[in-house]
């Protein structure tokens, strides 16, 4: 085959890719997450064909697959990918491009994912550098990276440096919310993200009112632009749940997070994390109910399915363990409180009684 037949081939093959490419990111956003993988991987073997490992192209491929990996909790396989897009980005764009941010968040999150908090503080602390230089203080991926440090932090026992991530990240938000109103309109996902990014960050503070107005809003602009099944939507049910909870509605609780759980089994099934940890909070919203033996039986369901998917020492078995204590501590609080107002009430009967 000559030059000028090969030069067309790789070019018919790139295009091709760019459509394999582009259908994946459709079905990703339709979280058909196992066709979503099927396109991009055909896209990345035909630019590693026809483009070579180190082109952008192949970068971005990596980067998706990345984040479908992630989606799916292949956390480990979702970390290579992206520390791959991070290293072709770099080289060829530099340190300090918007895309080599991208590729450093996916990194972190994956790591967040895994447990390994410290190693995803520092690729969120890389993505956080490059995107004050790229895109600005002002800018709402810095907003988000200022977040995932806050909530890397506090996994990490770092109480104060959290704080201070959440602070900045709820000023960025609140700030960048008048002009992506304007700029995208009320009912768009952008909006629905800084809505759902404030009233998260508003729930971590302790301003429960204004995080669950901030939350419905998210909830209404998902459920009309994605529908009532996909996972985003189910995010924000469990986000209104956990505020819920907070509040003392633990039967509004309940109704937010069994939706959420109707989403996250049909989308994802039952070993994600998201599912492992919705079990956990409808656990904890029947804890609230003093329903302790339902409660026992939530956590008791995700933390078996947590040991078996993600491991005894990840941190989400972990955090069941010590849910499962914080329910049988309760447990017995209410019992004994009961035991003595039993006792007390026999007494005064006793007292009052005819002949005493």
């Amino acid at each position: 085959m000559d030059l000028e037949n090969k030069e067309a081939l790789g070019s018919d093959l790139a295009d091709a890719a760019t459509e394999y490419y582009n259908e994946g990111t459709a079905l990703y956003d339709k979280a058909d997450y196992a066709g979503a993988m099927q396109m991009h991987q055909k896209a990345l073997e035909m630019r590693l064909q026809a483009l070579g490992e180190d082109h952008l192209d192949t970068a971005a491929s990596y980067n998706s697959i990345g984040y479908v990996h992630y989606a799916i909790a292949d956390f480990g396989t979702a970390v290579k990918m992206h520390r791959k897009a991070a290293r072709i980005r770099t080289n060829s764009l530099g340190k300090e491009h918007a895309d080599t941010a991208d590729a450093y968040s996916g990194m972190g999150s994956a790591y967040y994912g895994l447990g390994d908090f410290p190693t995803a503080i520092k690729a969120h602390q890389q993505a956080l550098k490059i995107r004050i230089k790229a895109l600005g203080k002002a800018h709402m991926d810095t907003a988000m990276s200022y977040y995932y440090l806050c909530a890397c932090m506090n996994r990490n026992n770092d109480a104060k440096n959290a704080g201070e991530m959440l602070k900045r990240s709820l000023s960025i938000s609140i700030n960048a919310l008048d002009s992506l109103r304007k700029e995208y309109g009320e009912q768009h996902l952008q909006t629905a993200f800084a809505y759902d990014n404030i009233g998260s960050a508003l729930y971590i503070k302790g301003d429960f009112d204004v995080a669950l107005d901030m939350l419905y809003r998210a909830l209404a602009i998902r459920m009309k632009t994605l529908g009532d099944s996909h996972p985003t939507t189910a995010k924000s049910c469990s986000n209104i749940g956990q505020v819920l909870n907070k509040i003392g509605d633990s039967d509004g609780a309940l109704s937010m997070h069994n939706k959420a759980l109707e989403i996250n089994l049909k989308a994802f099934g039952e070993e994600h994390p998201n599912t492992i940890l919705t079990y956990s909070s409808i656990g904890t919203a029947y804890k609230n109910k003093n329903d302790f033996d339902t409660s026992l039986e939530m956590y008791e369901k995700a933390l078996e399915i947590s040991k078996k998917s993600l491991g005894d020492g990840h941190q989400i078995t972990k955090t069941i363990k010590l849910r499962i204590k914080a329910n049988e501590r309760k447990k017995a609080i209410i019992l004994k409180k009961a035991q003595k107002a039993d006792k007390a009430e026999a007494e005064k009967a006793e007292e009052t009684a005819p002949g005493s």
